[in-house]
């Protein structure tokens, strides 16, 4: 069990340099005001990520799972960012 976490923690530690080459990338590329669709927001990971490194004029969220997407409205609901439309549409194969 110890061994899993410490594979977790050093995986997170890596995706984090390279989210963060990613977003710097990005950042150069879109300039301000950006518009972010996130398909497949499952519990809203991605859209904490967005708000925290992008200058962001709106966010189209969406997920198919009602299920998650319950939790995704719970996860946003007291979030800073306003501007964030929640769509719980999708096909669920």
């Amino acid at each position: 069990m110890l061994r899993i976490f410490i594979i977790q923690k050093l995986i997170n530690f890596f995706d984090y340099f390279q989210q963060k080459k990613i977003f710097d990338l990005l950042k150069k590329k879109l300039g301000k005001e950006i518009i972010i669709f996130d398909v497949g927001a499952h519990h809203g990971e991605t859209i904490k990520k967005f708000i925290k490194n992008f200058d962001l004029e709106k966010i189209h969220s969406f997920e198919a799972s009602s299920k998650n997407f319950k939790k995704l409205v719970k996860n946003t609901k007291n979030c800073q960012f306003k501007n964030i439309v929640l769509n719980n549409v999708g096909r669920i194969y």
